[in-house]
């Protein structure tokens, strides 16, 4: 039975229970309690704690829904380190518009609503936590452990940060005296990642203490964890246009006996394997105080250490090169302006085998105090986030140049079909030379965050108007990055190495045989059935290889860091913001709502150098790309903008509301996309470079909800929205030509670049449908009881978004048209059991990539599982497999041909889990 049987399985009966058990449910709902009144955000407020298992939480996450003031959608903890999936980003995909992106098979950040990451305003317990230049908030560095809640607000208030067009995420951790009780948890885990065939360790422990009276709190948390995974991809750049007379040296594609023409081909073909072995600790913190009825104080920090190593292994024919003695094309199939199927002698064999090491180190202190006399309240934060990432990837390559072929007349949605051909064996070690070491030593970003928050509410109790809140916000962010490159010539690795160097082979190499290592992987991508085999062997210039010979020492001595600095830059944000707002509602609280206004000023500085365009030099040493630098200038950028927003709640009786709300709402670009930096490429004929002048996206948008809550757990939503989005960012191209000098001191050829750089486009106007259900099957006999239903799918309707004003309109980038997601639970005398399949449809990833063709994403679905069993009131066990049917994920260009497909295996963890 097939991956894609099986599913469709499981998810009918995901349905048939929703539609047959469905109704009876809603019959025999009991009344429930009436809506409370408005709860605005909040870091301090817990409700959501509890300790009794998974309908409680669910239970829970309606509660913060029903009483919320905005349109929202919650995830909250069972308990103390029992948040529903040990990856944040993984829970977060199963609430309603919420998609998420992967990397090595772990969820990172998360879009909502169809639009890019950078679009979701992140936050912890209220305040800005740094990423290293995104906006988006890479959910792999914060343990969950320790999250208390996560709220989704899709509608804005005017007390809100600005910054979440597509929502704002509150990660939610309690503060000691919310808990309210002494409280100590330890857990221990074991990971085992199919792919890597490896177990590694996950351990966290939790204290938290009052004292005295219980005017006084204080916790501490910590939580580390080790991942061994292996992924295996295929990757591709697509199809590159080719000029017969202009490649170096010239390439008769159709083998007529001129060089005439001009076709697309190939560029490159082969298997990327990469070995990580990540470890993360995260630290969490924190004192409450109480001292009299009147005054609260609160100090916390939050600490995140990720560190990460990979092996990679990267080997593939590129033919995009094809030289050397007796070279040429001896074969080819033309299928209109493509070369379907190529046979060549000489075809540059890419064996790159690099070392990557990265250390990622986030701190956030905070601190604050409430003040609250009679009917007025008076609080005030402090905070600060700074997160520095060091960055080493070295690598070497070997080049053989070898008789090869690819085909791939058969039909798309599959790997090329690739060979070598005429005896070449791929794994005689005399076959390739090394041609040199390149990549980057430590290479530092750090990106810092200062904010200052004060904040007062008058409440009037009685009469239509119940509050009214005003508050200012000042921050200042930064983000600093410095190059660090390393780059060893062939004959300065040869020196080191005591071998001798050719000066006239491949511009100046050595014979690789010393630092060749054969990888083998036979069980690689189990998850592709397909009928063309992948490569899963090969040879590569290893650097564990050449460690053994040659100390990292010697070769930084031989070759230090040095800075490229048309890639260093920094940026600096400044900005300000105040609001007000009044909260209203009738008597009977049976209409509710808010109005408010928030102004923002911002002030961007952006500094760094710009490249020389006449100075490119392409150097066969790793494809590595040098270009001379201007001296360094400062762009300037200031705006300011006004955020009206409204919302209102309906009863329409005890059980159903209906919500409207109404915003302006903005979200500055991504720091990293202000800077004037530019990075050169003269192996893909691409250029991408920064815009320090861009403008922030502006949306107005409106939305519409009704709700129905049954039962203490039981939802049934559905949600309309639309947003006109103005000043939307894309990935703007034009093509220029430059003269680049093939190797130093060697010939210059004349090439056309694709140049890409970010600019506001003409807007883009969203609409979606949101549909949810939360149905507990409590009214069936014992002990069908125990079951419930989730599930949750969101429709858009995008149009399409020009680059400039005039310029053709492509597909919003990111974005999928459809997602849901489907879940079936039970929970019975201790014993808790949930299955969950997640979907999102195709989306387009880049409209033109490097070559013109395109660059976008299949569809993908996931299925996960999980068990836990309460053994007694401290003790329990748990057991999830993550990824049970192996699914792959898949990019491919216009022309239907495979650009990149990762398989990242399946993923088990077993744990136990005490509390006292």
């Amino acid at each position: 039975m097939s991956n894609a049987q099986i599913r469709n399985g499981l998810l009918c009966g995901v349905a048939a229970w929703a539609l047959i058990q469905g109704a009876p449910a809603f019959a025999q709902a009991g009344p429930a309690a009436g809506a409370d009144k408005d709860k605005a955000p909040s870091t301090s407020a817990i409700d959501e704690v509890v300790v009794t298992g998974i309908r409680a939480s669910l239970a829970s996450a309606a509660s913060t829904k029903r009483n919320s003031s905005a349109i929202v959608d919650a995830i909250s903890a069972e308990d103390i380190g029992k948040f529903p999936d040990q990856n944040l980003a993984d829970s977060l995909q199963r609430v309603t518009g919420v998609q998420i992106q992967r990397a090595n098979g772990e969820g990172t950040v998360i879009s909502v609503r169809g639009l890019s990451p950078d679009f979701t305003r992140t936050q912890y317990n209220g305040r800005t936590i740094t990423s290293t230049g995104a906006r988006s908030f890479d959910f792999s560095s914060l343990a969950s452990d320790f999250v208390s809640s996560i709220e989704v607000y899709k509608t804005p208030t005017a007390d809100m940060i600005d910054g979440g067009l597509s929502a704002t995420v509150n990660v939610r951790l309690a503060r000691p005296l919310d808990i309210g009780k002494d409280r100590y948890v330890a857990a221990i885990e074991g990971l085992y990642e199919r792919n890597a065939r490896k177990f590694s360790p996950h351990v966290t422990g939790f204290v938290n203490k009052v004292f005295g009276d219980g005017t006084v709190g204080a916790y501490f948390g910590a939580d580390y964890r080790e991942r061994k995974y292996t992924t295996f991809s295929k990757t591709g750049f697509g199809t590159e246009v080719g000029v017969e007379a202009r490649r170096l040296p010239p390439v008769d594609y159709n083998v007529d006996g001129d060089f005439n023409d001009t076709f697309r081909f190939e560029h490159t073909a082969g298997t990327i394997v990469t070995e990580g072995d990540s470890r993360r600790l995260t630290l969490v913190g924190g004192v409450q105080a109480r001292p009299t009825d009147t005054l609260e104080l609160w100090a916390d920090v939050f600490y995140a250490n990720l560190d990460e190593k990979q092996k990679a292994y990267a080997f593939a024919p590129r033919f995009t090169s094809i030289a050397g003695p007796n070279s040429g094309v001896r074969r080819s199939v033309v299928n209109g302006d493509t070369i379907s199927f190529l046979d060549a002698d000489g075809v540059w064999l890419v064996s790159i085998g690099q070392n990557n090491e990265s250390s990622r180190v986030t701190v956030s202190p905070a601190a604050g105090a409430t003040w609250t006399k009679d009917r007025l309240t008076l609080s005030t934060e402090a905070n600060y986030s700074r997160t520095r990432r060091e960055e080493t990837a070295l690598g070497m390559e070997g080049i053989g140049r070898a008789s090869a072929y690819y085909d791939h007349r058969t039909d798309g949605d599959t790997f090329t079909d690739l060979g070598f051909t005429r005896g070449y064996d791929i794994f005689n070690p005399h076959n390739y030379n090394v041609v040199g070491l390149r990549g980057s030593y430590k290479a530092p970003t750090i990106d810092r965050n200062w904010s200052l928050r004060g904040d007062g509410r008058y409440d009037f109790n009685d009469g239509f108007v119940k509050k009214f809140s005003t508050g200012l916000n000042l921050s200042e962010r930064k983000l600093d990055f410095r190059s660090a490159r390393v780059l060893l010539s062939a004959q300065g690795l040869a020196n080191l190495l005591g071998v001798p160097f050719n000066p006239t082979v491949e511009g100046g190499s050595f014979d690789g045989t010393p630092v060749m290592y054969r990888f083998s992987f036979p069980h690689a991508f189990s998850s592709y059935n397909g009928p063309v085999k992948p490569l899963t062997e090969g040879l590569v210039a290893n650097m564990d290889t050449l460690l053994e010979r040659v100390s990292l020492a010697r070769i930084l001595a031989a070759a230090p860091p040095t800075a490229a600095p048309a890639s260093d830059f920094a940026v600096q944000e400044r900005s300000i913001a105040a609001y007000a707002r009044v909260d209203f509602g009738t008597e009977d609280d049976r209409l509710a709502g808010n109005i408010g206004l928030r102004y923002v000023k911002t002030e961007q500085t952006s500094i760094g150098s710009v490249p020389d365009f006449n100075t490119i030099t392409f150097v066969q040493l790793a494809a590595q790309t040098l270009v001379d630098t201007a001296p360094a200038g400062k762009v300037d950028n200031n705006y300011e903008n006004w955020l009206p927003s409204l919302n209102l709640r309906y009863a329409v009786n005890d059980n159903l509301l209906v919500r409207f709300g109404a915003a302006r709402v903005m979200t500055r670009p991504t720091l990293s996309l202000l800077t004037t930096s530019t990075n050169i490429s003269a192996n893909v004929r691409s250029i991408s470079s920064g815009n320090p002048r861009l403008k922030p996206f502006l949306a107005d948008q409106v939305d519409l909800s009704l709700e129905y809550y049954f039962n203490t757990t039981g939802i049934l939503s559905a949600a309309v929205f639309y947003k006109d989005i103005k000043n939307f960012v894309v990935n703007a191209t034009k093509t220029e030509t430059y003269p680049v000098r093939q190797g130093i001191g060697g010939p210059i050829a004349t090439l056309d670049f694709s140049h890409f750089f970010p600019d506001n486009g003409a807007g883009a106007k969203l609409k979606g449908i949101e549909l949810n259900a939360q149905v507990p099957l409590t009214f069936l006999p014992s002990p069908w009881d125990g079951f419930g239903v989730l599930a949750n799918a969101t429709l858009l309707d995008v149009g399409k978004v020009s680059a400039a004003s005039g310029g053709p309109a492509t597909p919003l980038p990111g974005v999928s048209k459809v997602s849901y997601n489907a879940a079936m639970y039970y929970e019975k005398s201790g014993f808790g059991a949930r299955l969950s399949y997640t979907y999102r449809s195709k989306y387009t990833n880049n409209q033109l990539s490097f070559f013109g063709d395109g660059d976008f994403a299949r569809s993908y679905g996931q299925f996960d599982a999980s068990l836990s069993y309460e053994v007694n009131d401290h003790i329990s066990i748990n057991a999830d497999a993550s990824n049970i049917l192996n699914e792959p994920s898949l990019t491919y260009n216009n022309q239907n041909l495979v650009r990149f497909y990762e398989d990242s295996g399946r993923r088990f963890t077993v744990g136990a889990r005490a509390r006292f």
